[in-house]
C-alpha cells in the first residue's frame, strides 16, 4: 500500500514496475481512483524520474501531493500503473491519502506541578 500525505511537495512513491516492463524507455502513467467518488487522478512519470538506486528491484518517484491532489479529498484510492507506450498494466494496488499531521511538542499551555516531598 502506498501512503501519501496531502499537502507535501515531495512525497515518495515506491513500487515494483521493472518485472512486468515490456519496453525499456517507456514512461509510467499512475492512475489513482478515489474509492468513494470514483474520481481519477492521473500522473505521468518519465523513466528518468525514477530515483531508485536499484531500478531492477524497486522504482521510486517523487510526487508533489500539494498540487496533484489539491482538489481531491483524503481517503482511500485504488491505483494502476500503466506503461505509457504499450498500455500494459505493470502494477495495481491501494493508496491512502491522509492530511499532513503537524507534530506537537509538549502541552499547550504548559502546566507546572508542585510536588510534596514529605
Amino acid at each position: 500500500m502506498i501512503n501519501l500525505n496531502k499537502g507535501n511537495t515531495a512525497e515518495k512513491i515506491i513500487v515494483t514496475l521493472s518485472e512486468n516492463k515490456t519496453i525499456a524507455n517507456s514512461g509510467y502513467r499512475f492512475v489513482f481512483t478515489n474509492t468513494s467518488t470514483n474520481k481519477p487522478v492521473t500522473v505521468d512519470f518519465l523513466v528518468s524520474d525514477d530515483i531508485s538506486e536499484f531500478k531492477d528491484r524497486t522504482n521510486q518517484f517523487i510526487i508533489d501531493t500539494s498540487t496533484v491532489f489539491a482538489d481531491y479529498q483524503i481517503g482511500q484510492y485504488l491505483y494502476t500503473v500503466i506503461e505509457i507506450t504499450s498500455g500494459v498494466i505493470l502494477e495495481k494496488g491501494k493508496m491512502l491519502l491522509t492530511d499532513v499531521i503537524e507534530e506537537t511538542k509538549g502541552y499547550s499551555p504548559e502546566t507546572n506541578y508542585i510536588g510534596y516531598g514529605g
